[in-house]
């Protein structure tokens, strides 16, 4: 592994609150305290100060071979583009492609993930997907002990399911971060599930721990970690001395209202806000008679170092063990797909099991500034008949008109990601990250 690596001191206010870019494939961003980011060069340190419209545009270069679009919007030159690969701020599509064939790093890498009510051919290809492109061990924890999916689980190779039972939850009580959550473990508390979410990963990281893995990834059955290069790569390229990388997440966009399989049959994503300016967005929704943009959070999940120490802070992070204490977050690749909300009878029972959940996370954050849909759909799922919120359902979830989804594929709100489909239909992939018009 890498020495660890020197990071600007604006990454590091507010006693390391904030959170260090990081791509070693191949440039570093440390935010500052204003809505602009320090792009740095991991090997020769040259930096740039950018807007998320920097972010934007080194995705475009680092994921798409046209640069034309590029250079017209940002008045960038054939010239500057080659000194930027030159420099290392950029990398060739090539040079991403020939990354791949580095499979095996000697990194172990595991997942924990907590679900609910899924769907046996969604939790097969969960499971092959990221078992096809190198994580070790799964760790399934089952909320509904009779979940008829708990006995197809077992039976996968590198599965390891736990049912939500009397055994489990006198483990969870033995858990450091029990006594904190232990209020919220309630039937309709706001953070009922997050709290068992979190509890779930603090005991997959003992199991990670006992069966060797090197890091952890916590996500879940809705999501699946993806990139167009080596996982196993990334993750034996981060220095010594981090301990948690986080992952920015692309949401799922659905064309229809059902699916037989999520993972199979999507691949219309829309872009994270933060490579987004919130003029153009806002516009753009307008536009198109839109209120929401993402649904869900955006501030995606993480993975940490399995060392003693280490253990969650909440559900989107870690806490890394002392010996890497330091936080990174690649800004494009790799990521987290977020399938959130795609398939109505998903969502219908989904808002159902929470029901009348408060209006705070953990009786501190108001849900309305970080993801006001999710109390829009609570409300729908208490007030509404079945037919009404399917009507809401299709109305701000689905994106089923072919003319919107060109709009937003055009203004660059959206993209199509097909890796993942591809992959577990058995074709080749992931791929890279692709407009499709």
């Amino acid at each position: 592994m890498p020495p660890g690596l020197p990071l600007d001191p604006r990454g590091r206010s507010r006693s390391n609150v904030r959170v260090a870019f990081l791509s070693t494939f191949p440039y570093l961003a440390v935010p500052t305290l204003s809505d602009t980011h320090r792009v740095i060069n991991c090997r020769t340190q040259k930096a740039v100060d950018s807007s998320p419209d920097l972010l934007y545009l080194l995705e475009r270069l680092n994921t798409r071979t046209e640069r034309i679009d590029a250079i017209r919007r940002f008045g960038i030159t054939e010239q500057a583009l080659d000194a930027l690969v030159s420099a290392g701020f950029l990398v060739e599509q090539r040079g991403l492609e020939g990354d791949t064939a580095a499979r095996d790093h000697g990194v172990r890498v595991g997942i924990v993930c907590t679900l609910r009510g899924a769907r046996p051919a969604e939790v097969l290809s969960f499971v092959h997907f990221h078992r096809s492109i190198g994580f070790k061990e799964i760790f399934l924890y089952f909320d509904d002990a009779d979940d008829p999916c708990l006995t197809v689980a077992e039976g996968l190779e590198g599965v390891h399911a736990f049912p939500h039972d009397d055994e489990l939850r006198a483990r969870q009580r033995e858990m450091t971060v029990y006594r904190g959550l232990e209020r919220h473990l309630v039937p309709g508390d706001a953070n009922f599930v997050m709290s068992k979410q979190i509890l779930n990963t603090e005991l997959a990281l003992a199991e990670a721990t006992r069966v060797g893995l090197d890091w952890l990834l916590h996500i879940d059955i809705d999501e699946l970690f993806y990139t167009v290069r080596s996982m196993q790569g990334f993750f034996a390229g981060v220095p010594d001395n981090v301990g948690e990388v986080r992952f920015f997440s692309y949401e799922a966009a659905p064309e229809k209202a059902r699916f037989d399989n999520i993972f199979d049959e999507i691949t219309l994503f829309k872009r994270n806000p933060a490579f987004l300016s919130k003029d153009r967005t806002s516009k753009t929704l307008a536009a198109l008679g839109r209120e929401f943009h993402f649904l869900g959070h955006s501030r995606g999940k993480a993975a940490v170092r399995v060392l003693p120490g280490a253990r969650p802070h909440g559900v989107h992070g870690f806490v890394p063990p002392a010996e890497s204490p330091l936080h990174i977050r690649p800004a494009l690749d790799p990521s987290i797909l977020h399938y959130i909300n795609c398939d109505f009878r998903n969502f219908a029972r989904k808002y159902a099991q929470r029901g009348n959940f408060g209006d705070r996370f953990f009786g501190v954050v108001k849900i309305e500034e970080r993801v006001p849909f999710h109390l829009r759909a609570r409300d729908w799922s208490q007030t509404l008949s079945r037919e009404e919120l399917f009507e809401q359902y299709c109305r701000t979830v689905v994106y089923g008109d072919d003319a919107q989804v060109l709009a937003l594929l055009e203004s660059d709100l959206c993209l199509r990601i097909e890796g993942p489909s591809r992959r577990i239909r058995g074709e080749s992939g992931p791929a890279p990250l692709t407009i499709r018009i």
